[in-house]
């Protein structure tokens, strides 16, 4: 197996990281059967979460499993600086009595480098992920959280014709699925393809994003050329949701697009809806100063720069008029928008609810540029949000794209690219130029 490019890694107090991205760990324990082979370990990487000098999460995704009954060839990494806290993680883990998969994999603890390993879908934070692969608990779970038109007594879920695929899994966090069931009538010779997007998330989270979600979806009603997802259900007890699977197409570098989706975005800005208050980004300081430390650590020889920005945008945060506040997305970027036909859909409103408008749109133009998309790109999308609604001062404007640009900064290095100091350098200038270096 050819070696792959190396990869940089700054100086942490995480022992198995380097070992894992640029080492022969994972190699050695595929040899020893505790794990699958992969090809490439850092390209099998679906998620990673890096806590400097305090812990690290990582999934590891096979290139089998996942679809019917059977979850995904995956392993979840917890890593820690020191053998204490690896242990207690392990012990609260097989307390909850792991499920072995068909391959026999199970969870295990190394303390030399300090880690605990668990196959997919054991998740300490998400406990009734595993239930996702009770065929019977799942079916009845999608029985109760069916689409309107398919009610109960009238449509009956075909037990054999359920395939469940995992999209996106973020370790205690959430889980996110596309379900294809076969839906056949009671009484007439009539049979149904449907997709259910489900969702298991934190008992903290999950109810409060399901109200989020209905409520927006009550405001926009269906007589708009955008719309957001229809929820179909919610089960308490297993903190399960789902919505409609939305068919249709990302948004590419169209600019007529892209100013359809600045006007649904003025209009949702509009809305009469009540929701939760987000914090004003000047209260965000915590937050910030919080990344500003993980950053320092990721790329010490840049400390001065980094802190200098952060002071900057942390300065200029409380300036942003706040005069107006409106219903935001709360995470706009790129991937949550699907265009389904002639209609825009607003996806994944976890993140929802009071604040400036000035956030959303900074967050779209931070995403825009990190995406390498143009400036005609961008600004199509603010001329069409001008056509409905009012466009913050540009100066505005400038502050919020620096400050989601400096959220985003890490993203090279977790999304693994060798090249990721470099690239990160790259937001970093950014960031000087829109706050006026």
């Amino acid at each position: 197996m050819n070696r792959p490019v190396h990869f940089p890694l700054p100086e942490h107090g995480l022992p198995a990281l380097p070992l894992l991205l640029d080492g022969p760990l994972w190699s050695e324990w595929a040899a020893a059967g505790r794990v699958f082979e992969v090809a490439d370990f850092r390209e099998a990487v679906g998620y990673l979460r890096w806590k400097p000098d305090t812990s690290c999460r990582l999934t590891v995704i096979g290139s089998s499993g996942g679809k019917g009954e059977r979850p995904p060839l995956g392993f979840l990494l917890h890593l820690y600086p020191d053998r204490e806290r690896a242990r207690t993680a392990f012990e609260k883990l097989i307390r909850r009595e792991p499920v072995i998969g068909e391959e026999g994999f199970a969870p295990f603890l190394s303390e030399d480098p300090p880690l605990v390993a668990a196959p997919f879908p054991n998740d300490p934070e998400l406990p009734s992920l595993r239930h996702v692969y009770d065929p019977t608990r799942f079916r009845r779970a999608l029985s109760k959280t069916r689409p309107r038109a398919y009610p109960a007594g009238e449509w009956r879920l075909q037990k054999r014709h359920i395939r469940t695929e995992l999209l996106a899994y973020k370790p205690g966090r959430r889980a996110v699925f596309r379900v294809r069931v076969g839906v056949r009538h009671e009484s007439r010779d009539e049979k149904v393809r449907l997709y259910w997007h489900v969702k298991v998330a934190t008992p903290e989270t999950a109810g409060p994003s399901v109200a989020t979600a209905r409520a927006i979806e009550a405001a926009v009603g269906v007589d708009r050329h955008w719309r957001v997802p229809e929820t179909w259900g919610f089960i308490e007890s297993r903190s399960w949701s789902s919505t409609e699977w939305v068919v249709g197409d990302s948004l590419e570098s169209d600019l007529e697009s892209a100013q359809s989706v600045g006007a649904a975005l003025a209009e949702f800005h509009s809305l009469e809806v009540e929701l939760p208050t987000l914090p004003a980004p000047a209260e965000e300081s915590d937050d910030l100063q919080r990344l500003t430390e993980d950053l320092v650590l990721l790329m010490p020889t840049e400390e001065a720069r980094i802190r200098t920005l952060s002071e900057k945008i942390q300065r200029q945060l409380p300036t942003l008029a706040a005069d107006r506040v409106a219903p935001l997305h709360g995470d706009f970027h790129l991937d949550q928008i699907v265009l389904a036909g002639d209609q825009v859909v607003f996806v994944d409103l976890d993140r929802a609810g009071i604040g400036l408008p000035v956030t959303d749109l900074g967050s779209f133009s931070a995403s825009s540029w990190s995406d390498r998309r143009s400036t005609e790109f961008v600004a199509a999308f603010l001329e069409g949000y001008r056509s409905v609604g009012t466009l913050p001062d540009l100066r505005d404007l400038e502050i919020a794209t620096a400050h989601q640009l400096f959220r985003r900064a890490v993203f090279p290095f977790r999304t693994l690219d060798p090249q990721w100091p470099e690239k990160t350098n790259q937001f970093f200038d950014r960031i000087a130029e829109l706050l006026g270096e």
